[in-house]
């Protein structure tokens, strides 16, 4: 299932200084992380390059596709944009009533780990989510 996030933060591109000051009402810093280098790093817990491709392989390996209805604590969500580049990813830490309110974890780049709403998603990564859980 895919859906898309109609309300999103517009994010005129800052530093991680600005989301521990002026947005830290949006962004709950969780912890500083040294030990995996980017989002999907710290989604999938490897060492996965920024290269899609090993990540979508990862993906339909590992991963089946679900609805927001069934989602729950530590499943997957892949962001991207409209021409389906998956842009960042992050885990599923509280699901809200609606998909926006849901709360998700994720690591910013080589920042550190914080924890937001999704209807406060960075425009950047873009407005199509999907959720994935991982096979048993």
């Amino acid at each position: 299932m895919i859906y898309e996030l109609k309300q999103l933060f517009n994010d005129t591109y800052w530093g991680e200084m600005d989301l521990l000051t002026k947005y830290s009402n949006k962004f709950r810093y969780i912890k500083k992380d040294k030990h995996w280098h980017y989002c999907y790093n710290y989604v999938f817990n490897k060492e996965y390059t920024k290269d899609v491709n090993k990540i979508m392989e990862n993906i339909i390996n590992y991963y089946f596709p679900i609805k927001f209805k069934d989602i729950k604590r530590r499943d997957i969500i892949l962001f991207s944009d409209k021409r389906n580049i998956i842009k960042h990813s992050a885990k599923v830490w509280k699901k809200g009533k609606l998909i926006g309110e849901t709360i998700v974890r994720a690591k910013f780049g080589q920042w550190s780990i914080y924890e937001y709403k999704l209807k406060n998603s960075l425009k950047t990564y873009g407005s199509i989510i999907s959720f994935w859980r991982k096979r048993r």
